[in-house]
C-alpha cells in the first residue's frame, strides 16, 4: 500500500515536470465542457491507457514496440483530425465531410451538443498513447520494480496509481483553465477565437509529436523542479521497506 501512495504523489507532482508539456494542449482541450461527460471520462481513459502500456512494455518484446507504434500512430491522426474540426470546422467539413464529421462528433457531440462521454473516453485513450512521463525518482522505482519482476498486478497497480495522480493534477489545471477561458469569453467575446486557438494547439502538439520536436525540445530543458521531492519521498519508503520485493509483497 505503500508504494501505491507513493507511486500516487509521484503521478501528481508531474504537473510540474517539463514532460507534461506535449499532451497539455490535449487536456485543455476538454476546457469548458461538463466534467463528467467530457473531462473525467478523457482523463480516466488517458491515465488507464498509460497504466495498461506500460504494464505490458514491461514484459518485453518486439512485438509490443511495433504495437505501440501502430498505436501512436493512430492516435496521431485522430487527434490531428480532432484538431482540424476545432480549427477549421466548416473548411475542413468541405474537405473531408467524412472524417472531420468523426472530428466534430468527439470535439462536440450531435448537433452542437456537450461532448459525449465516448467520444472523450477515446480522446483519452489517444492522449494516454502519447504521454511518455519524464523518468524521475519515483516512475523510475516502480518501473525498475516491473522490469525485475515482468508485468505483474502489483506492477499493474503502481502504474496505475501513478497515472491516477497525474489526472488529478490535471483536472486542477483543467478546473484553473476553465475559468480563465470563462473570463476571457465574458469580457472579450472571444468564444470562436479561443476555439480556434485550441485547435491550433491541439494540431500543432499532434504534428510535433509525430516529427519528434517534443523530445528533442524536452531534451534541452532542466529536469523537474519537484525531483528533490521525489528523491526525498524514495529515500523515506526506503527507510520503511529497503527493496522493492518487499513493497510488492506489501502491496
Amino acid at each position: 500500500m505503500t508504494l501505491l501512495i507513493l507511486a500516487y504523489l509521484g503521478g501528481v507532482l508531474t504537473i510540474l515536470s517539463p514532460c507534461i508539456l506535449p499532451v497539455l494542449p490535449f487536456v485543455l482541450s476538454r476546457t469548458g465542457q461538463p466534467f463528467l461527460r467530457s473531462k473525467l471520462p478523457m482523463l480516466a481513459g488517458m491515465a488507464l491507457t498509460f497504466a495498461a502500456v506500460s504494464t505490458v512494455a514491461s514484459a518485453g518484446g518486439s512485438w509490443v514496440v511495433r504495437a505501440n507504434e501502430y498505436g501512436r500512430d493512430g492516435a496521431l491522426i485522430l487527434l490531428a483530425v480532432f484538431g482540424l474540426s476545432l480549427l477549421m470546422p466548416d473548411l475542413a467539413t468541405r474537405l473531408a465531410r467524412p472524417v472531420v464529421a468523426l472530428g466534430n462528433r468527439l470535439s462536440t457531440g450531435n448537433a452542437g451538443a456537450p461532448a459525449s462521454a465516448w467520444g472523450s473516453l477515446v480522446l483519452g485513450i489517444a492522449t494516454g498513447m502519447l504521454w511518455t512521463p519524464c523518468a524521475g525518482p519515483i516512475l523510475g522505482l516502480v518501473l525498475t520494480g516491473a522490469a525485475l519482476n515482468g508485468a505483474s498486478i502489483s506492477a499493474a497497480l503502481a502504474l496505475t496509481a501513478y497515472a491516477a495522480g497525474a489526472a488529478t493534477s490535471l483536472t486542477a489545471a483543467l478546473g484553473i483553465g476553465g475559468r480563465v477561458f470563462a473570463l476571457m469569453k465574458r469580457s472579450l467575446g472571444a468564444g470562436e477565437w479561443i476555439r480556434r486557438g485550441l485547435g491550433a494547439s491541439v494540431l500543432g502538439g499532434a504534428i510535433a509529436i509525430g516529427a519528434g520536436a517534443d523530445t528533442r525540445l524536452l531534451a534541452h530543458l532542466p529536469a523537474s523542479g519537484a525531483a528533490w521531492i521525489e528523491q526525498a519521498l524514495v529515500g523515506a519508503w526506503h527507510t520503511k521497506s529497503p527493496s522493492p520485493r518487499a513493497a510488492d509483497a506489501e502491496t
